[in-house]
């Protein structure tokens, strides 16, 4: 089932995966953001997702963090590296399943988190 309104607002919030779950960083005063990860059909939604994206024992937690920046230039990237990460990534399982339960498109792709491995099993 996809929610517009949620995927749009999770387009505002910053994603970190750290130790066994995906933290969801919220500014304060994002309370829009805030009332949809609030709602509880939204937090259903969103511990399935984190679960079919990474494993049974995988969760998700809301934080709280003070407004940012707005984000500084990018340097320029090689064209062709670029789109070589982006074809990956659009391949990736864990990025389908998430495409496939909020819609959107791959916006960009940075380095992986190397403490990260998929096939391991929580404790």
């Amino acid at each position: 089932m996809r929610r517009p309104t949620l995927a749009a607002q999770l387009e505002s919030v910053r994603c970190v995966w750290e130790e066994g779950e995906v933290k969801v960083e919220v500014a304060r005063d994002d309370s829009l953001a805030a009332r949809q990860l609030a709602r509880a059909s939204n937090r259903e939604l969103l511990d399935a997702a984190v679960v079919a994206a990474f494993g049974a024992g995988a969760r998700w937690r809301q934080i709280e963090v003070e407004a940012r920046a707005p984000a500084a230039p990018k340097p320029n990237v090689d064209a062709a590296v670029a789109e070589q990460a982006h074809e990956r990534a659009a391949r990736d399982p864990q990025v389908q399943t998430v495409l496939d339960v909020f819609g959107g498109t791959i916006a960009a792709v940075g380095p992986a988190d190397e403490d990260f491995d998929a096939d391991q099993e929580e404790p």
